[in-house]
């Protein structure tokens, strides 16, 4: 009787001496910090379904964000619609207007070559004048037969345009383009030097006409290594620009 009394004092005495997580850890187990173990296995899968809703939010605001951005490039516009419309601007305003206004350019400039050396007075300003007639119907004569007749009237490039185009037609294109520019900027100083000071010796029409020359073939040189010919498949020749 003694003893059971004796084993009895001693469990009671163990079950006090035990602490709230052990006793909850006999009860059915528990978590850390003494959080029960079925509401940390709850608050783990909370956090990790809340990692996926976000991620997939995130997802969703990227595939949002690239669907706005095709839709402010993307063009609702039919190209074919006007093909028509380009064709037939580029036929009349490259093609038949430009022939046109570069025919009677060059009836203009042929007028000016023809009474210019014909008067009494033969001064600077007038050879200066004869000399951009002649340029400008270079320039008419280059950009009416490569934009009007080459571009709009013919179906293909003739051979011959092809080989020349890289170390003729280019680069003459340019150079006669850049010094017409130059004759009207030699002109104007001319004009100025003979209003501003009368008295002062003034250079030939010959001196104006070099420096234009050297400064468009100084400017222009280039022109001649941008483009070079190459050949096709098909064994034709063609120009291409240069590496």
């Amino acid at each position: 009787m003694e003893g059971g009394t004796q084993i009895s004092s001693n469990v009671s005495r163990e079950v006090k001496n035990k602490g709230p997580a052990e006793e909850l850890a006999e009860r059915g187990g528990g978590g850390p910090e003494g959080v029960p173990a079925t509401t940390a296995e709850e608050k783990r899968k909370g956090d990790q379904k809340d990692g996926k809703v976000s991620e997939t939010e995130e997802r969703d605001k990227e595939e949002d964000k690239e669907e706005d951005e095709k839709e402010d490039v993307k063009c609702y516009e039919k190209v074919s619609d006007y093909v028509d419309l380009l064709k037939w601007a580029d036929f009349w305003l490259q093609g038949v207007a430009m022939l046109v206004v570069g025919a009677l350019g060059l009836v203009g400039n042929g007028l000016t070559l023809y009474i210019l050396p014909r008067m009494e007075t033969h001064h600077n300003f007038h050879k200066l004048l004869m000399s951009l007639a002649a340029v400008d119907s270079l320039v008419i004569v280059f950009f009416v037969t490569d934009l009007s007749l080459v571009g709009q009237f013919l179906e293909r490039e003739p051979a011959v345009y092809r080989v020349a185009y890289p170390y003729l037609m280019h680069p003459l294109r340019n150079m006669v383009l850049t010094a017409s520019i130059y004759m009207v900027a030699a002109i104007s100083a001319e004009r100025y030097k003979a209003i501003c000071h009368p008295l002062v010796f003034r250079p030939s029409h010959l001196s104006y006409l070099a420096v234009v020359l050297a400064t468009t073939v100084c400017l222009e040189l280039p022109r001649f290594l941008e483009f070079s010919l190459t050949e096709r498949p098909d064994g034709t020749l063609t120009y291409w620009p240069t590496k």
